[in-house]
């Protein structure tokens, strides 16, 4: 990271996260006449003031910030936007969509309306009640003031620092995740778009069907140097998607080789960390264990059953009741 990042004048600023994953990686780019931030982290006190600290240490003037850019709106690479914009005066920019986490203050308000699938997971009560205190106490928290958004979508290029590069789109991950990558270096800063587990945290139709579209895009790629969001920057590039394409399709195989007996999405949860495959967070582990479950009815090897109250999965030749 550090000779490309010389080169291309990028400074990684990894700042803390308490979550599944327990860092993030932010990136300032030094241009002539100013700096553009990547990703801002969650907001709290002490991120605060790593980002000030970081500003006095590469002697950055917060108002030569000219513009923070955000991959996509989950709260762990926009949380503190809102904030960092009243710093710097920046503007903030990425792909605008009418409920983005970014403006949805009581974002998880709708899973307490009695037609939202999560409440069809399975969920003892009281753990259910749980997750959901949890995560709109994290929000709340965690995003405590939402920035004004400027619109990039229609944009092809943009400059960061001192160098252009291509903006590209991928499904899967979320609805729009924005990566940026530079062509003649096949340099590709990838936000979260290649990273396990708890990966597919999307609210499109078919979130998992767009996730191996995009493995398929990215492995036509000319990708010499991939810089994800969380761990490190690493190389050959082909063989990673191929190792994550695998790993995705052995939990498909793991979980239809499980349903030969009836199963709610927790139970469906709970096995797949019993069998190393771990799910750290709960609420968004749930979602993409019924991202998978959802995937296999419509690919004809599974079938649901709704009751009142839950969901149950089993194979097409009718399970056993659990």
């Amino acid at each position: 990271m550090k000779k490309i990042g010389q080169r291309l004048g990028v400074t990684k600023v990894t700042m803390d996260l308490p979550l599944w994953v327990d860092k993030i990686n932010c990136f300032l780019f030094r241009g002539e006449d100013g700096w553009d931030i990547l990703d801002t982290g969650i907001y709290t006190p002490g991120a605060m003031e790593t980002w000030k600290e970081v500003f006095r240490k590469l002697r950055i003037n917060p108002l030569d910030v000219r513009q923070i850019i955000l991959t996509h709106d989950h709260v762990d690479h926009f949380g503190a936007a809102g904030e960092l914009q009243k710093l710097t005066r920046a503007p903030v920019k990425m792909m605008f969509q009418e409920n983005s986490l970014v403006f949805l203050k009581d974002w998880l308000k709708e899973i307490l309306d009695e037609d939202n699938v999560f409440n069809y997971f399975g969920l003892p009560k009281e753990l259910k009640e749980k997750a959901i205190r949890e995560k709109i106490t994290q929000f709340e928290s965690w995003a405590p003031s939402t920035p004004d958004i400027e619109e990039i979508r229609d944009q092809e290029t943009i400059l960061l620092g001192r160098e252009h590069y291509q903006i590209l789109k991928f499904s899967g991950h979320c609805p729009n995740q924005l990566c940026f990558y530079h062509p003649e270096l096949e340099v590709f800063f990838a936000g979260d778009v290649l990273v396990t587990p708890n990966h597919l945290n999307s609210t499109t139709q078919e979130p998992l069907t767009e996730y191996f579209n995009t493995l398929e895009l990215l492995q036509k790629k000319k990708i010499d140097y991939l810089i994800p969001s969380h761990g490190k920057p690493f190389t050959r590039v082909r063989i990673r998607i191929g190792l994550i394409a695998e790993y995705r399709k052995q939990q498909l195989a793991a979980l239809k080789e499980y349903l030969a007996k009836e199963s709610t999405v927790y139970q469906a949860y709970l096995f797949l960390g019993s069998s190393g495959r771990a799910l750290s967070d709960l609420f968004f582990g749930l979602a993409e264990v019924y991202y998978f479950l959802e995937y296999l009815v419509r690919q004809g090897d599974l079938k649901r059953v709704t009751t009142k109250d839950c969901f149950y999965y089993q194979d097409l030749k009718g399970g056993e009741q659990k």
